[in-house]
């Protein structure tokens, strides 16, 4: 007869955001994987840029890592061929690192580094670990000043947002 009460209470925020894997994806299943991947290749190519040119990603070379929403159900294998970024839905992976969107969001906007979330086993790696080892180092050096102005808008409300919602459920 009555709802259960939920307890933290919830607002429509933390609703929403709790929400936001399955959204993003069910729009990543509906969106070809072709519409969306010179967007996801744009956005990272631009991150990445010094890095590529560098050669800090060479150790990718010949060979792939994939970044697997866990929650969204979302997986992205990428590599570097040619000096060139490269990205697949479907190859398999190298090495795998696992994670909650929420914490992807953490570490791309830097509210999180990532040494508390691999230690925290809120980012996992599988498979060859040196290959995500030297991943997580590049991670550490990258700058969120090199993404697009409303892209890390959007990255650091999303992360205030989860902070949030985290640390009011710490509190009760």
């Amino acid at each position: 007869m009555f709802a259960p009460l939920a307890w933290p209470p919830r607002t429509p925020l933390a609703a929403a955001l709790s929400r936001l894997p399955q959204v993003l994806g069910g729009a990543a299943r509906w969106l070809p994987f072709a519409v969306q991947r010179p967007w996801i290749l744009l956005i990272l190519q631009q991150v990445l840029r010094e890095h590529i040119q560098r050669g800090d990603l060479d150790f990718l070379s010949g060979r792939h890592l994939q970044v697997w929403i866990s929650d969204a159900g979302i997986r992205l294998t990428f590599g570097i061929q040619q000096g060139r970024l490269t990205l697949s839905q479907t190859r398999e992976a190298d090495t795998i690192i696992r994670g909650k969107l929420s914490d992807f969001i953490l570490l791309a906007s830097r509210h999180e580094d990532p040494d508390t979330l691999f230690f925290q086993r809120r980012l996992v790696i599988e498979g060859n670990t040196d290959l995500g080892l030297e991943m997580k180092n590049v991670l550490d050096t990258l700058d969120s000043e090199t993404l697009p102005a409303r892209l890390q808008a959007a990255l650091t409300w999303l992360a205030q947002q989860y902070q949030q919602s985290a640390d009011a459920i710490k509190a009760v």
